[in-house]
């Protein structure tokens, strides 16, 4: 499981994603910071940057590289919920992004946790029951999501800012996103069902075959 090699390839492709990250939102907070009546959560940018960091220490500490396919959802799905949500301040021009973001986190969540179950060997081809696995993820998910929340009231209590709305509506909308969270990843398990059934797991072994990009377990899927 082990794929840490400090080669000049895998050291440009964990930490330059990072760095150019913190360098385009740096200019972005620089710019913004300026205006603190319209932009109240440039401090948010920090926190960005402690999510950006996460791939890195991944490979720094544990030696696991995310394929490139999840690290561009990752850190997509970052800038949008971090940079876009607070610092561009969203949320006070479109309510419902939160909803959406709770929504496709779900998703998300799904495919980091099926990668490291596949990368521990804890799930293999031929040796899957999936109703358990599909239990499995849900509740990773779900609980990602109650992190989620955690994280939320910290930063709202330590950056001064309101992502979970307690002002307005205390803790309807923390339930409301642990909700949307669920929605999302039950439909994201009924696709791989109806894979299951019709399409014979083809497309969540494709998966897995795009997520064992750097692993020799890849080849076990290819058939």
């Amino acid at each position: 499981m082990n794929q840490k090699k400090f080669t000049l390839r895998n050291c440009l492709e964990e930490y330059l994603p990072f760095i150019l990250l913190v360098l385009v939102t740096l200019i972005v907070y620089v710019v913004l910071v300026q205006q603190p009546d319209k932009y109240p959560h440039t401090s948010m940018t920090f926190v960005l940057w402690l999510a950006g960091l996460i791939p890195p220490l991944f490979f720094t500490i544990f030696g696991i590289k995310f394929p490139v396919f999840l690290k561009c959802v990752y850190y997509v799905f970052i800038f949008l919920a971090i940079e876009v949500a607070n610092v561009f301040n969203v949320f006070s021009l479109w309510p419902d992004w939160d909803t959406w973001l709770h929504g496709a986190s779900g998703p998300v969540v799904l495919l980091f946790a099926y990668y490291l179950l596949l990368l521990t060997g804890v799930v293999k081809k031929g040796n899957m029951n999936l109703p358990m696995l599909l239990v499995l993820l849900f509740f990773i998910s779900v609980g990602f999501s109650l992190m989620w929340e955690i994280i939320e009231m910290a930063t709202d209590v330590f950056v001064d800012s309101n992502s979970q709305h307690n002002i307005e509506e205390g803790v309807f909308d923390t339930m409301q996103d642990i909700l949307i969270n669920a929605i999302g990843t039950l439909i994201s398990l009924l696709l791989v069902c109806v894979d299951n059934l019709f399409n014979k797991s083809r497309g969540l072994n494709g998966l897995s075959k795009l997520l064992l990009q750097y692993s020799p377990l890849k080849e076990s899927f290819s058939n």
